[in-house]
């Protein structure tokens, strides 16, 4: 079973890390501490995502409203014998300048993702997890998003940069070590 933490930090937390010299922005401070707060995804936001979408998974519907995003305890997949770490999964939504959310990372890569894809979370490299939703375009599953090979000119129907990782949320879940 996979455990996971908050998008961001508490008081105390950021109180620990200041207490060993490590600073934090006004701004980055704020965001941390905001998205900490971010609870489970509520049953209008997760249609409001379908209604852009389609028909969330099942799997992937629970992990949204029990615990909407978070940095999993396990956080590496393995892809062609090359361990990837996994930095987070996203939140729906959340408060006002929270970049760990769907909703901010389809606003900053509009045209730049398949347009049938959900982003779900991202790596420490700074690629992205795809979610493909109901087989549009022949993809349908979890993809990883290689953001150093997209194309400069195909925008969001590219897709020579996605690479399948499983059939579904639970086996992205289940294949973390």
């Amino acid at each position: 079973m996979v455990n996971f933490k908050s998008l961001g930090l508490s008081e105390a937390e950021l109180s620990k890390f200041e207490k060993l010299g490590i600073p934090y922005k006004k701004s980055l401070k704020k965001e941390l501490l905001a998205a900490s707060k971010i609870g489970p995804a509520s049953e209008a936001e997760i249609n409001e995502l379908e209604a852009d979408f389609g028909r969330l998974p099942e799997d992937y519907r629970e992990f949204l409203s029990t615990i909407n995003g978070g940095v999993p305890d396990r956080n590496g997949f393995v892809l062609n014998g090359k361990k990837i770490s996994l930095s987070e999964f996203f939140a729906v939504d959340g408060p006002k300048n929270i970049s760990q959310t769907i909703r901010s990372k389809l606003v900053g890569y509009e045209n730049r993702i398949p347009s049938n894809s959900i982003p779900i979370g991202g790596t420490v490299g700074g690629d992205l997890i795809l979610m493909f939703v109901g087989g549009h375009g022949g993809f349908s599953g979890i993809y990883l998003w290689r953001h150093e090979i997209e194309a400069e000119n195909a925008g969001n129907e590219f897709y020579g940069n996605v690479e399948k990782l499983t059939e579904d949320f639970s086996s992205l879940l289940a294949s973390l070590v």
